[in-house]
């Protein structure tokens, strides 16, 4: 009998190990290879770097800051996200399925058909109305303030964006609660700019997806997209090439689909790698200027410079080139916002006197990108960035590695948005998030990102990833959760992972006996209907995606039942030769499992 417990314990502890997605262990992010997405810059010792999480400041669960929750007895308070600033809830309900729009609220007729609220004579006043929302002490113009009476629906906001906005939470009290609460909500964004940058290497996104992000992002209120594949040519290797044929029909559709639903497009270039900064400047600046007169064309009013992982440091030719533009392509042409840039040190353990010379030669408008402490840093606060908000003269905008996987293929981070500073928007523009070259598995994440952004102060990191999942695959949301749980260990949550199965563990080393064994036998029949539920999601674009990982997650259910039922043959002395062929069975298994590279 302890011989089979100790054979026991030896093969759940292997497969702990193995299940998590980082096996325990911090991913290798030194390998010699540079890129602005992965590459960590190592110490003497050859660790990757991060700066110590302040526990005080950094943003997670923290139940005192989280709204009030001012519903009534007998009103059932939506959950709705990003969280607002602020709701207040009477007591009470408007039982109706229909709605009166005025002028100014039509055009969001289908959009509430949709969710099963029609237009009709007698339905429920529904006014919109454009004004100056002086009463909010931050984010006005993208702002709103929705109030519910049994005499009407009002919506106030400064700009058709803060209209949009309003709306997107008006459907989800709709899909919420039911009949329409009574509520009135003062709601604005803490930071300027929430976003994704699709910043990565490898693969690029795909046409359509990137379409139904600009969807995600519309109806999770982020509204920047930086448009910066690292493996299109035409960004980065053959910058000084016009787009032609499909190729333009793609951006116009792009770029069209990014304004309805409220996202800027943001047009990326990478001149550094070979742009002549001597005496051939002017004709390579022309062609650079060619190249985003065309996009504004299209209808780009955003654009970047990105300067990241070249060989060069010519501090005066790269200020001077992000100068130049800022004066003569944003400031000559209509409705263009400041220049988005990162140069080539773009992170504190990069910073040498390159930083420092070319700081205060970049025009004073231009917006410069940091990815903090580290490339991925396990946390960024007020305090780390202070340092080249001085040398800069102004704030950040966060280019955030998370949850980008471009150097560590065979991972999935899917876990929440951790690590952020709830004050952080006293230090920055606002923050794009670099995804996974999983694009849909990476809406989990960016759903949280996009709630600490609105509202970092209230942002409830278990709380967000739960509706995450319950938005993202309504029909195995809680499966999703369980398997993401198991797998979620990155570099921004110290490599955590497990946490319920670690602690079964450990009250089986503790002491073997049928509670502590059948435990261990429900988990792992948990993780076999977890990724039975997943896998057969209507979700198939995410569940395309993530396959690979949800079927080896499932195998080492299947391996830790065997086990389980090894360990309780011997116990109740059945026929060895029984528990030979069950042990066959787990070695089938893990010989089907062995050269999948997924969850290592």
């Amino acid at each position: 009998m302890k011989k089979a417990l100790i054979l026991l314990l030896l093969i759940l502890t292997f497969i702990l190990c193995a299940v998590s997605c980082n096996g325990g262990e911090a991913p290798d992010t030194t390998d010699g290879e540079s890129t602005d997405s992965q590459t960590a810059a190592p110490t003497e010792e050859g660790e990757t770097t991060a700066t110590p999480t302040d526990e005080s400041t950094v943003t997670d669960t923290d139940p005192d800051t989280q709204p009030e929750d001012t519903s009534p007895a007998g009103v059932v308070m939506a959950d709705v996200y990003p969280t607002p600033t602020e709701i207040t809830y009477e007591e009470g309900y408007v039982v109706t399925s229909t709605v009166k729009p005025n002028e100014a609220a039509a055009e969001y007729v289908t959009l509430l058909a949709d969710h099963g609220i029609t237009v009709a004579e007698d339905g429920l006043p529904l006014t919109v109305t454009l004004r100056e929302l002086t009463e909010l002490a931050y984010g006005a113009d993208e702002g709103y303030i929705l109030h519910i009476t049994q005499e009407g629906i009002t919506i106030e906001a400064q700009t058709e964006r803060g209209v949009h906005y309003a709306f997107m939470t008006l459907i989800q009290l709709i899909e919420k609660s039911g009949p329409f609460p009574l509520v009135t909500i003062k709601d604005a964004p803490r930071n300027p700019l929430r976003g994704v940058i699709e910043g990565f290497y490898g693969t690029a996104w795909t046409h359509e997806y990137r379409k139904d992000l600009f969807a995600f992002m519309g109806e999770n209120k982020m509204n920047a997209y930086i448009y910066a594949p690292k493996d299109d040519p035409k960004h980065r290797a053959q910058w000084r090439s016009l787009y032609t044929g499909a190729e333009l029909e793609r951006m116009t559709d792009l770029i069209t689909t990014a304004n309805e639903n409220y996202v800027k497009f943001i047009y990326a270039i990478s001149p550094g790698g070979d742009i002549n900064l001597g005496s051939g400047y002017e004709a390579d600046f022309k062609k650079l200027m060619a190249k985003c007169e065309q996009m504004y064309e299209l209808g780009c009013r955003d654009f970047a410079i990105f300067l990241d992982d070249i060989p060069t440091l010519d501090a005066e030719g790269h200020g001077k080139l992000l100068s130049d533009f800022q004066t003569r392509f944003v400031e000559t042409h209509d409705g263009v916002s400041d220049l988005i840039a990162i140069t080539t040190e773009y992170g504190d353990p990069f910073l040498t006197n390159y930083t420092t010379e070319i700081a205060p030669l970049i025009h004073k408008d231009v917006v410069l990108m940091w990815t903090g402490p580290g490339v991925i840093p396990e946390s960024i606060t007020n305090r780390s960035l202070q340092h080249i908000i001085k040398t800069y003269g102004r704030k950040v905008l966060i280019w955030w590695n998370y949850p980008v996987n471009d150097t560590l293929a065979n991972h999935l981070f899917m876990g929440p948005c951790v690590g952020l500073e709830k004050t952080l928007y006293e230090s920055i523009t606002g923050l794009t998030a670099n995804p996974m070259n999983q694009g849909y598995a990476s809406m989990v994440p960016l759903f949280t990102t996009g709630d600490y952004l609105w509202n970092p102060e209230a942002y409830d990191s278990e709380k967000s990833l739960a509706a995450a999942c319950r938005s993202l695959m309504p029909d195995a949301s809680e499966a999703l959760l369980d398997f993401i749980s198991m797998t979620c260990a990155s570099g921004i949550n110290k490599n955590t992972d497990s946490v319920e199965l670690k602690a079964l563990l450990d009250a089986f080393k503790k002491e073997s006996s049928s509670n502590t064994i059948d435990a261990l036998r429900a988990y792992f029949k948990g993780m076999v209907e977890n990724a039975d539920a997943i896998l057969a999601s209507s979700n198939t674009d995410m569940v395309g995606e993530i396959r690979e990982w949800v079927e080896k997650y499932r195998a080492y259910g299947e391996m830790g039942l065997i086990y389980i039922e090894m360990e309780s043959d011997y116990h109740d002395g059945r026929s060895l030769d029984g528990i030979v062929k069950k042990l066959g069975r787990y070695k089938m298994i893990e010989k089907s499992i062995r050269h999948n590279p997924r969850l290592v």
